[in-house]
């Protein structure tokens, strides 16, 4: 292993033995998850780009509401503001991802006698604008996460596939072959004690 003396002994033989194993159990483990988040990224860039085609439709669909508007000289937010955006987590593989739950509003009571009865109508359309607003900013704020997610997870496929494994498996070579050295050399002096043994017993 490049930077580190293997120890050439049946103790150390094992315990690469054993790490290994470890190695093969959670590499597939990294590559499931790589795989389901990379599914999960690219499921959520269609999303976006909906979203995002969706908002622009509804973008052009309220010009003639703020015409109307600016003709009677109203002020959307004088009927409605946004309060807030309700966003909840889930954990995906250990990456927390953010999902978009509801938008809500402060709203005030229209008098009819001096605005018209289409102004309730121009308000839901700008609420409309405004929570697709709100869902492409969580949208892109999920993929981001995802992506974090499937990088990290592909330097672990990468970290193990590329570096650990291969290390692991030279340690192993390198035991083996210097253990089966060893086991070369010791019969070699067990027959050149033997033989000794024979010329002292017939001298």
């Amino acid at each position: 292993m490049a930077g580190k003396k293997v120890q050439k002994n049946r103790v150390a033989l094992s315990g690469m033995k054993k790490k290994m194993a470890s190695l093969k159990k959670y590499l597939p483990v990294f590559e499931k998850q790589r795989a389901a988040l990379n599914r999960m990224l690219q499921d959520e860039e269609t999303i976006y780009h909906k979203l995002a085609i969706e908002r622009q439709k509804l973008l052009d669909s309220i010009d003639p509401w703020i015409a109307l508007f600016n003709d009677v000289e109203v002020d959307v937010s004088e009927f409605i503001r946004l309060k807030a955006v309700n966003i909840s987590k889930e954990n995906i593989f250990g990456t927390t991802v953010p999902c978009f739950d509801s938008v809500e509003f402060d709203e005030f009571q229209i008098d009819f006698h001096f605005y018209p009865f289409w102004i309730e109508e121009g308000i839901a359309a700008v609420k409309n604008v405004v929570e697709t607003d709100a869902r492409l900013r969580v949208s892109k704020e999920r993929m981001d996460a995802i992506r974090r997610g499937y990088e990290q997870a592909n330097q672990k496929v990468n970290l193990f596939d590329k570096k650990l494994i291969p290390e692991t498996e030279e340690a192993i070579r390198e035991i083996k072959t210097a253990l089966d050295a060893q086991g070369v050399a010791a019969i070699v002096i067990a027959k050149s004690a033997k033989k000794l043994q024979e010329r002292k017993s017939a001298a």
